[in-house]
């Protein structure tokens, strides 16, 4: 979450820097990069932005958007889940071990549920 509303920071000064210049608006993410165009999508459609532009293309790809689990059979797989998930708060988000969610659901989950994070993906033509 954290990384995901920094980059919307960026995004939104970008966007206020070329103001009525611009008129459409494509998103693209990779892996993680992915999960932070989900949620800037969401701050962007809250912010209002997604009706001053048309938008257009929404990609991600490679992107965990259900999370990420692995199961525990070997050394690393008993770091990832014992050590690193529980202590780093991306890692957590994808672990689905956050409550930053609805109700304390985890975030990944509410983005994947709640129509306030879905219905801006609808608004894209290509997506």
């Amino acid at each position: 979450k954290s990384g995901a509303e920094r980059a919307h920071r960026e995004v939104r000064a970008a966007i206020d820097r070329l103001g009525d210049t611009l008129t459409h608006l494509s998103i693209v993410g990779h892996s993680l990069g992915g999960i932070y165009a989900r949620y800037v999508l969401f701050l962007l459609d809250r912010d209002g932005v997604l009706d001053k532009v048309q938008p257009c293309v929404f990609a991600t790809l490679a992107t965990p958007h259900l999370g990420v689990r692995r199961p525990q059979n070997n050394p690393l797989n008993f770091i990832w889940q014992r050590l690193l998930l529980p202590i780093i708060p991306t890692t957590r988000e994808l672990g689905l071990l956050d409550s930053g969610g609805v109700d304390g659901a985890p975030l990944l989950y509410t983005m994947g549920t709640s129509e306030a994070f879905l219905a801006p993906l609808g608004r894209f033509r290509r997506r």
